[in-house]
């Protein structure tokens, strides 16, 4: 019998060239570096866009200038929300602001401060909500069950029914869990109340 005879092939393990690992090294650092360029980016428009808001505050809390807000539509996108109207030297404007909590209603009044020289740039001050002169209301006994570094959320009844609310309050204000205060109400909607804090 004849038989073939087998020829043994040689093993070769290729290698990785070295400039290849460096060029995609250099690639990884490359993308890395332009990520931390673009949060840098955004990180400084961000920071002066914080500068320019708080400079605008500003110079709306020195104008010292107020008149009353209404508010004519509230909602949910990203955190609750309200817009308010208001009017100066008759001319009507509005001013969107984020909520303390969804328990903001139509109809409800707030002051707005505004910059005198330019009215459009305004501020909706959730601390200081009134009641117009010609709103009936009445007054109860509220109790503080929850507070947090902003807001309270306080208990009252009215004609034996119970309502809730949340309210937010100026900066520094001292107030405690369980305290009571009045509670002053719109008699037409009891939903619609003032925490006397001040």
């Amino acid at each position: 019998m004849n038989s073939k005879a087998h020829k043994t092939i040689p093993h070769t393990t290729k290698s990785v060239p070295q400039t290849s690992v460096k060029q995609k090294l250099k690639n990884i650092l490359s993308f890395m570096f332009a990520l931390l360029v673009i949060a840098l980016i955004f990180y400084v428009i961000a920071k002066v866009g914080l500068w320019f808001e708080d400079k605008g505050d500003e110079e709306i809390r020195t104008s010292n200038t107020t008149t009353i807000g209404t508010i004519i539509k509230t909602g949910s996108w990203k955190g609750s929300y309200a817009i308010a109207e208001y009017w100066v030297n008759g001319k009507r404007y509005e001013r969107k602001a984020g909520a303390p909590s969804s328990y903001i209603y139509t109809g409800e009044h707030y002051i707005i401060m505004y910059q005198a020289d330019k009215p459009f740039n305004s501020l909706l001050d959730f601390t200081r909500q009134v009641f117009l002169k010609d709103e009936v209301t009445d007054s109860t006994t509220g109790t503080i069950v929850y507070k947090d570094w902003a807001t309270v959320e306080f208990n009252y009844n009215v004609n034996g029914r119970a309502f809730r609310r949340w309210q937010k309050y100026p900066e520094g204000k001292k107030l405690s869990k369980g305290e009571t205060y009045t509670v002053e109400y719109l008699v037409d909607n009891p939903n619609v109340s003032i925490l006397k804090i001040y």
